[in-house]
């Protein structure tokens, strides 16, 4: 990241969902929500430990492009609309971002505690 992009510090959020209606709900209120500025979803197999047991399922991945100070927040609204016991919230920061995507992203995710004036806090 540059000195000029020093305001907006990315971060992508990752979480999963049992299926594609709900992936597509979570990141549309989201974003509606300016909690994060775009998603990219896709089909994936993920196998894991549930109940001692070994487990595989099709899932949808989330990715979600947001800035770092919005992850508390978000982690907490993913947390609460998600429908899994123990959503997967992962968040990896990003260490470089061309200087006009970190203008949209800042724009994006802008919500009323930031100053803009069409959202309600």
């Amino acid at each position: 990241m540059t000195a000029a992009d020093a305001m907006t510090r990315g971060t992508i959020v990752y979480t999963t969902c049992p299926d594609e209606a709900t992936a597509r709900e979570l990141a549309r209120v989201l974003i509606a929500e300016r909690w994060a500025a775009c998603a990219n979803l896709y089909p994936i197999v993920s196998v894991y430990r549930w109940q001692d047991e070994v487990a595989e399922d099709r899932e949808w991945a989330l990715w979600l492009k947001t800035r770092a100070d919005l992850y508390p927040a978000l982690e907490r609204e993913i947390g609460r609309r998600h429908p899994y016991d123990v959503p997967a919230i992962v968040a990896l920061p990003l260490t470089e971002i061309a200087p006009p995507y970190a203008a949209w992203l800042e724009e994006s995710t802008r919500r009323a505690a930031d100053g803009h004036p069409d959202q309600e806090r």
